[in-house]
């Protein structure tokens, strides 16, 4: 196997199409700011606290991967494979997760005071099922027409989200912050909204069937008649 090395900076680096499945090496905590890792195959590979800022991975390999705790603040993961992937404690700030594929992976924040980042992110079109998205921040994100079917987004933050005709059927949503959330023609079917608080959500055209709406705060919602709570 052939042995590589990568120095610990190398901004704006062409890797596209790069295995970097056959070499031996680490690319945790280094600086791979603006890179192009396009298709790259990244998968399995130890990327903690890398520095993926504003680089771009589209249709890139990322199953398995380790990127805990990485920077990948307006990366561009479009139509990438991240399956089974360990995202915890990251930055994806305004990152594109443009049909990309999720399922599995682990988003969720360790603690309150490293809850990962996702906020205003695009994950339109993706595949996030049965993913673990506990205590993260996902404010202004947006998940237009994506697959969250059975993931658990407990406690997390969803304030002013577009969750516009995704399916969230079976999806967690218990003590999650959904305050003015666009949730028109949603699938909430068997999703779980205890203690989660919904005001001035918009639920007009959403599926409701069999969801758990006990102690959720639905004070101003636009319900799925289009009538508004009290």
């Amino acid at each position: 196997m052939e042995k590589i090395k990568v120095s610990n900076r190398c901004v704006k680096c062409d890797f596209s199409a790069y295995n970097f499945n056959d070499k031996r090496l680490s690319l945790g905590r280094k600086n791979l700011s603006r890179a192009n890792l396009n298709k790259a195959k990244l998968k399995h590979l130890d990327l903690a606290g890398v520095n993926l800022r504003r680089a771009t991975l589209i249709g890139s390999n990322l199953r398995g991967s380790n990127l805990r705790n990485s920077h990948l603040e307006r990366a561009n993961l479009s139509f990438s494979q991240l399956v089974r992937a360990d995202l915890r404690g990251g930055n994806f700030r305004k990152a594109n997760f443009e049909h990309a594929d999720l399922t599995l992976a682990n988003l969720s924040g360790e603690e309150k005071k490293n809850r990962s980042n996702f906020a205003r992110a695009s994950f339109v079109g993706s595949r996030m099922v049965k993913a673990n998205i506990v205590n993260a921040n996902l404010k202004r994100a947006n998940f237009y027409q994506a697959d969250l079917k059975g993931s658990n987004l407990e406690k997390s933050k969803l304030q002013r989200a577009n969750l516009a005709e995704a399916n969230l059927s079976y999806v967690n949503f218990t003590s999650a912050d959904l305050r003015k959330v666009n949730l028109m023609g949603a699938s909430l079917t068997y999703a779980n909204l205890s203690h989660a608080d919904l005001r001035k959500a918009n639920l007009q055209g959403a599926n409701l069937m069999g969801a758990n709406l006990e102690d959720c705060n639905l004070q101003g919602a636009i319900m799925p008649d289009g009538s508004i709570h009290q």
